[in-house]
């Protein structure tokens, strides 16, 4: 049975063209799994049929999805189009101390 994991935080990495890439989430704790997973480690649960997916500000989810960036990189986002914020855009970047979150804008 396939689970669904709310995904709570992001991590980019600034790649050399310029613009930032997830790298890495971090979901609600469930008993069971992990909450720390990698882009590759999602990108394999997505293909198994496990669902990823983030709130949006009218509480609704937005559902993540295997991303091909233009220059390569393989990643996950919730909107087909790079003109419109990909409903993670505002989550928190973890902090390996677990203090001083910020925003994945910033």
């Amino acid at each position: 049975m396939a689970q669904a994991f709310q995904i709570v935080s992001v991590t980019r990495t600034l790649t050399n063209w310029g613009h930032r890439h997830i790298t890495a989430i971090g979901t609600a704790p469930k008993p069971g799994f992990v909450d720390a997973w990698s882009v590759a480690s999602v990108l394999k649960a997505l293909a198994a049929g496990e669902l990823f997916y983030t709130v949006t500000n009218l509480g609704e989810p937005a559902f993540a999805r295997p991303h091909r960036c233009w220059c390569g990189f393989e990643t996950i986002r919730t909107t087909a189009s790079d003109a419109i914020t990909d409903g993670m855009e505002n989550l928190p970047i973890p902090d390996p101390e677990g203090e001083n979150a910020t925003s994945a804008a910033s």
